[in-house]
């Protein structure tokens, strides 16, 4: 017997289009593509080095509000899931201009010990930026409330304001002969603005109301915060790491390779938002939800890994410059394990609905440690390219535990004819369907 899950009410034809889970799959996409499409334009502008200190300043912009968020925006998205997230999202809005001067701490502290290269002036710019990062914490909130509702145009938007900012103001910079980094970091700060303001437009709950106690929402906030540092650090952590063990110029490769690996998140984040409210409710099944979302994404990100492993070396030299020829390999390194990485993600939302933050930390954690251990095992010796096989290995670590922690069987991990009817209804129907096994 087969169960529906509950879709978005009918709208109408042009209405349910637009609100289809498709158009997250095009904007993740759109997100993902945005810095490939600057990313030519920047690496022949600053050069390996450059590179690799905007990728070394960014990724530390986008780390900071995750570990100052503490958590908040998966205790909004289980509460708007459940119940009302006004109050929580009122006390997180709160909680923001708090972590401001801690942000600015952190962002001395690299600046002084990882970023001692650059000049004075960029690195008072990069300061500034990290201070403007912590909005990303609200951003964030805001997105859980959306996906909990699952209003995919607004998501779509939310999570599209950002990189987009991001990447009309690196055009701008090219066309006017301006694009240095001090100006991508400007523009960084305003994009992360700009797509906190866009989110408060959507959302529209007043600031003033009833609010959840802070104490009590940074404690269920504290489950989940490992896991989400993890994952994010997983991806981030490593470059900021990177310039100070491997150079400024592998860490410009690194960064060349985690772009191109994560564009197959595009169908984890389309699966997440169609599922999680599922995934939330105590009456379905988990294990046989966890066994479809597992084949759906490994089989959904299959293909397009495949195809930009294959066009990867020709296209690599192509769009970014002789100079980045060394960034094939690496990048076909991090490829092979753009399944894991999607994968987990997937799963490590599921557990997160399932309340079970506790267990998505460990593992998550666990992939982080194994990620750094092997990036400084192997990436003083083999540059970029041991890099990209610490952040696989970490990849595949907490994928493999979060399919111990949600106890799937082997049985349902194998793919099955049925799984093409499955990707069709998450991506374009916006339903998820249990099959009796």
């Amino acid at each position: 017997m087969t169960h529906r899950a509950s879709a978005p009410p009918d709208r109408g034809r042009l209405s349910s289009l637009s609100n289809s889970p498709s158009v997250i799959a095009a904007s993740r996409l759109l997100v993902q593509l945005c810095p490939l499409l600057t990313a030519p334009v920047v690496a022949r502008a600053l050069g390996p080095e450059g590179r690799g200190y905007y990728a070394a300043c960014f990724a530390a912009m986008i780390l900071t509000p995750v570990v100052l968020g503490m958590g908040l925006p998966l205790v909004v998205r289980r509460r708007a899931a459940n119940e009302s997230a006004a109050p929580v999202l009122r006390s997180a809005y709160f909680v923001i201009p708090l972590a401001i001067p801690f942000a600015v701490g952190i962002g001395i502290l690299v600046e002084k010990t990882l970023l001692s290269g650059i000049d004075p002036h960029t690195g008072m710019l990069y300061i500034v930026g990290m201070g403007c990062s912590v909005l990303f914490i609200g951003t964030l909130c805001i997105q859980s409330i959306l996906i909990a509702d699952q209003s995919y145009l607004y998501i779509a938007v939310v999570q599209s304001v950002q990189p987009i900012s991001l990447t009309a103001g690196i055009v701008v910079g090219w066309i006017a002969g301006s694009l240095t980094l001090n100006w991508i970091l400007v523009v960084a700060a305003i994009s992360i603005f700009s797509s906190f303001v866009a989110g408060l437009a959507l959302t529209r709950i007043p600031l003033q109301g009833k609010r959840e106690s802070i104490p009590r929402m940074l404690r269920e906030g504290v489950t989940y915060s490992g896991s989400q540092i993890a994952e994010t650090a997983n991806v981030t952590l490593i470059q900021v790491l990177a310039v100070g063990v491997i150079g400024a110029a592998e860490t410009g490769f690194l960064a060349i390779a985690v772009t191109i690996a994560g564009l197959p998140l595009t169908i984890a984040h389309t699966v997440t938002a169609v599922i999680y409210k599922d995934a939330a409710a105590a009456d379905r099944n988990s294990t046989l939800l966890s066994g479809i979302a597992i084949r759906v994404t490994v089989l959904a990100t299959a293909v397009p890994t495949i195809l930009l492993a294959l066009l990867a070396p020709v296209a690599i030299p192509l769009i970014f410059g002789h100079a980045f020829v060394p960034a094939i390999d690496t990048t076909l390194i991090a490829l092979s394990a753009s399944v894991f990485l999607a994968s987990g993600y997937v799963l490590a939302q599921i557990l997160a609905a399932q309340n079970k933050g506790a267990w998505m930390t460990v593992n998550q954690l666990a992939g982080l440690v194994i990620s750094v251990a092997f990036f400084f095992l192997l990436g003083p010796r083999f540059g970029a390219n041991g890099a990209a096989i610490g952040l696989a290995t970490g990849w595949l670590t907490a994928t493999g535990l979060h399919v111990i922690s949600l106890r799937v069987p082997l049985r349902l991990i194998l793919p099955r004819p049925r799984d093409v009817k499955h990707i069709v209804a998450i991506v374009l129907l916006g339903r998820f369907d249990y099959e009796t096994l």
